[in-house]
């Protein structure tokens, strides 16, 4: 337990090398009368081999024993749900990208039990809709972007990540104007979101960054990016 402590603290201080060595070490040591979760340091794994190491192979691994363990410690849905999505992201990376791992359809299905497990969390069903799109299963992607707008628009507090992956989801559609309506919106609730899209243009809105209403839209992110 103290081990995978550590390796949060050290984390938190951006010292991801030295967090994943302690997470390493929490579950050598790991005895059957330690009461830590061993899912923990687990998913953790999973995230730092993704995100710091893009080694798929180790990361797909880690997150695969984390559901072994997460369901024998019987972990919250919460949590098994974030299992899921984290390891569904080493089936998206695209292939140029040296990922052998590369699988929409795997992917879906490991998203879709994410969502189930967590059936309000718009932003995994927002990440749904895109692979769907990006399989031409249109059909079922324009039902969840009408379900996931109405929700958006009923609650108190949208959430401007769903907004932006509506946005990058009508980019692959090649619509510019509900990209550059969509991403301004999320913008407005998160100026933050003025950041990713410029550092997307290139990857995520490659196909509708030179069109005139995303034009203003990125004088607007470049303003907001100054202050």
């Amino acid at each position: 337990m103290w081990h995978q402590n550590l390796g949060f603290i050290l984390e938190s201080m951006d010292r991801y090398e030295d967090a994943s060595q302690s997470w390493h070490k929490s579950l050598e040591v790991d005895k059957n009368w330690c009461t830590a979760y061993k899912t923990g340091s687990l998913m953790k794994l999973g995230l730092y081999y993704y995100e710091r190491r893009r080694d798929f192979k180790n990361s797909i691994d880690f997150f695969e024993k984390a559901l072994a363990t997460a369901k024998k410690e019987e972990v919250d849905s919460k949590t098994l749900s974030s299992i899921y999505l984290y390891l569904s992201y080493n089936y998206t990376e695209p292939k140029e990208r040296g990922n052998s791992y590369y699988n929409l359809e795997t992917a879906e299905t490991l998203k879709k039990k994410a969502l189930v497990l967590s059936p309000n969390d718009l932003f995994i069903k927002a990440s749904i809709t895109k692979l769907l799109v990006l399989q031409n299963k249109l059909n079922e992607a324009t039902q969840n972007i009408s379900e996931i707008i109405s929700a958006q628009e009923k609650t108190q507090n949208p959430n401007p990540g769903v907004y932006s992956y509506l946005a990058h989801i009508y980019s692959l559609l090649k619509d510019p104007i509900k990209s550059a309506f969509y991403i301004e919106k999320a913008i407005d609730l998160d100026h933050g979101q003025a950041q990713y899209l410029l550092n997307e243009l290139d990857k995520d809105f490659g196909d509708v960054s030179s069109s005139k209403e995303m034009k203003r839209i990125i004088a607007k992110a470049k303003e907001l990016t100054k202050k």
